[in-house]
């Protein structure tokens, strides 16, 4: 089984400290892999991490984090319901965006570079997809650097930018 997870993203996303747990023939593969890639953390830097990791902060701001998250994945979801009734979101049960299927004849891209004139970023879903021809009607709703009373507003831009292309 082999495992890998990211320690800095959720804390500090610059530092690009993480982790692998794998066969010792895997891990000897991604360190030569990472090698041509990123030459290695600072020292600091990870010494930095393993203390807030053995005071146990990363695990309280985990908690923390799962429950901004939770509370931003409600509303955004309870607003894409009221506001945006002819999109249909994909479940999900983690994680810090949501894929929101897009009504019939919408083009992805054209509805991005609309929402973006109105200060709204999303992001076109279909390359995403690991299928050779993916579906190509959704979107991706990041919602982590999101503030939670920023998300009605932002899915009320989001649903003009809808009603225009769907003229």
């Amino acid at each position: 089984m082999i495992h890998i997870g990211s320690l800095s993203k959720p804390v500090f996303p610059g530092l690009r400290l993480g982790f692998l747990v794998a066969p010792p023939e895997v891990v000897a593969e991604a360190r030569a892999l990472r090698r041509l890639i990123y030459r290695h953390p600072s020292a600091l830097d990870q010494r930095a991490m393993a203390i807030f990791l053995a005071d146990g902060h990363y695990d309280g701001h985990i908690r923390r984090q799962q429950e901004v998250f939770a509370t931003r994945w409600k509303v955004l979801l309870r607003e894409i319901e009221r506001q945006l009734p002819t999109c249909r979101p994909t479940m999900t049960s983690g994680g810090s965006a949501i894929w929101l299927k897009l009504p019939h004849g919408v083009s992805p891209a054209s509805l991005q570079a609309e929402a973006l004139t109105r200060g709204v970023v999303v992001e076109v879903g279909d390359f995403h997809f690991a299928e050779p021809s993916p579906e190509r009607n959704f979107i991706r709703l990041g919602f982590a650097a999101i503030a939670t009373e920023a998300i009605a507003p932002g899915i009320g831009r989001l649903k003009e930018a809808l009603g225009v292309l769907s003229c």
